[in-house]
């Protein structure tokens, strides 16, 4: 297995920068996985570790060692394109033994071939050509050919984009069992969030070509460095609303929004942005003031009202629009103004209404700066 380290990685395209002062260590055996929106860099990346693309300034290193000079054949990288590389003319089992060619001897290209189709689990399909092979089938297939490879270093880009959730589960539950079966360092490409959360060991969040966290999934649910971090992980989507910073006091702009938070920081009053994700509030029960569900009404006579029933950390009054039950929750959406409000709360703890109340502890509040998008601690554990 290999040590894969990317230090201060600069690329452009033209006058577009992809890539700045890029820095990136993965361990030997980690699975990591590259989060971020189309077009933040991340398939650059990994083509230069591939060595299909040489960086204008910095360092790719293997176990230490620079390999920028090495040729993509001798880096021991397989990678795995977004739109599958096989060959139309080829069947699947044809275009897996092309791959290995000239790397491996007959027999063990046989031995490699057997077990590529085994652990993806495509021998009904192994004779077929491209053409006759649904999405998933293709991307078993690309699969098969990666692991066929058996290369130190694995490099996979959006390998489970387009596809079903029933088929993306299955072959993510594949492309993990490859990964503990054969030893080796694997670098998976996605935008989805929860793909990052169910199968890497670290998440590296990408924006503007850098790296902005790079954690445990559950470090980065729980401790977003960033609103950008915040927003990229977790489904649904992390619930955002505007507040002002006076006096080490946390205020919501909108008045159905109460809160008692405190802040450490002795900074001058800002805006801020309060994040709270779907999960974490504790419960949704009725909204009891005829107030609360006006939307007319003056905001001091709502803030008086809410100085009666908020408790420590936020409470939002909404106007309920739709309830789904699942299997042991409730997913809820409620309007707060124009703001969409997403919440998942255990069912014994819904209660529907008209207008409810959603509360949730200090200690799952994140707060942000407006303007940096910085994260701010808070004597409350935020």
């Amino acid at each position: 297995m290999t040590r894969v380290e990317l230090r201060k990685i600069d690329q452009t395209f033209g006058e577009r920068r992809v890539l700045s002062e890029f820095d990136l260590s993965v361990e030997s055996g980690q699975y990591v996985v590259m989060l971020g929106p189309s077009g933040c860099g991340k398939t650059t990346i990994l083509r230069i570790i591939a060595g299909l693309h040489r960086p204008d300034r910095g360092d790719v290193l293997f176990d230490e060692k620079p390999v920028n000079a090495i040729a993509p054949r001798h880096r021991d990288v397989a990678l795995m394109f977004q739109h599958d590389g096989l060959y139309p003319h080829l069947t699947v089992d044809q275009s897996i033994r092309f791959a290995l060619r000239g790397r491996a001897e007959p027999a063990e290209i046989e031995s490699r071939v057997a077990e590529a189709i085994a652990l993806t689990r495509i021998n009904a399909i192994a004779d077929r050509y491209p053409g006759r092979l649904s999405g998933g089938e293709l991307r078993r297939a690309a699969l098969a050919k990666t692991i066929a490879r058996q290369s130190s270093v694995r490099l996979l880009d959006e390998p489970l984009s387009a596809l079903d959730m029933p088929v993306r589960h299955e072959l993510q539950d594949d492309i993990l069992r490859w990964h503990a079966a054969v030893p080796g360092t694997t670098i998976h490409v996605t935008h989805d969030g929860q793909e990052a959360m169910r199968m890497a060991d670290k998440v590296a969040v990408i924006e503007q070509g850098r790296v902005v966290q790079f954690a445990e999934p559950m470090e980065i649910l729980s401790s977003p460095r960033t609103v950008s971090v915040a927003k990229a992980m977790g489904t649904p989507p992390i619930n955002l609303l505007g507040a002002r910073i006076r006096n080490g006091k946390v205020e919501a702009n909108d008045p159905r929004v109460a809160c008692r938070i405190e802040i450490k920081s002795t900074e001058p009053d800002r805006d801020a942005v309060i994040g709270i994700r779907p999960d974490s509030f504790d419960s949704v029960e009725p909204a009891d003031d005829e107030n609360a569900r006006d939307e007319n009404v003056r905001d001091e006579n709502v803030r008086d009202e809410n100085v009666h029933w908020a408790h420590n950390g936020i409470t939002v009054t909404a106007m309920l629009i739709r309830a789904r039950p699942a299997q042991h929750h409730v997913d809820a959406e409620a309007m707060l103004g124009d703001t969409t409000i997403h919440a998942v709360v255990p069912s014994e703890k819904f209660q529907s209404a008209e207008s409810i109340r959603l509360r949730v502890s200090p200690e799952h509040v994140h707060l942000f700066e407006a303007a940096t998008g910085l994260r701010i601690e808070s004597d409350d554990g935020v």
